[in-house]
């Protein structure tokens, strides 16, 4: 595939008027993903934007890999953004004749809305791949 996960940043800003690159470029390819932490609300460091941040996924309190072989839980949009790759993976996987950017309107197509997410990220919503699936079947 050819589409890009970017994170658009941890410094609770606005990338719309500071933007953070790569996640700011316009480009088809680009899936920007913002941090929601565990009631699904947009983390406190997570940036945004309506016109630059795509959709949002689990970024706060993630079990992770970490130095020297231990696990940590860890907190970003570096956590939130490998949800979204995984499930752009999983489309692909199934689906092999889609394409990029069939898999990227899925996925952004299928989200579940939330009202706290309007006016601060594009499609106003967080991943849910049962959707996603639901959506191709």
């Amino acid at each position: 595939m050819d589409s890009l996960l970017c994170l658009p940043g941890n410094s609770s800003s606005n990338n719309d008027i500071n933007p953070v690159y790569p996640a700011s470029f316009e480009s088809e390819n680009i899936i920007s993903v913002a941090a929601t932490n565990q009631n699904d609300e947009l983390a406190s460091f997570s940036n945004y934007g309506l016109l630059s941040v795509d959709i949002a996924a689990p970024g706060t309190n993630i079990l992770s890999t970490s130095f020297y072989s231990n696990y940590s839980y860890m907190n970003g949009t570096s956590m939130a953004a490998p949800h979204v790759s995984g499930a752009a993976a999983l489309l692909k996987g199934y689906r092999p004749e889609l394409t990029t950017l069939e898999i990227k309107d899925i996925i952004l197509s299928s989200v579940d809305q939330k009202p706290q997410f309007n006016g601060k990220i594009l499609t106003g919503g967080t991943l849910n791949i049962s959707k996603m699936f639901e959506a191709i079947s």
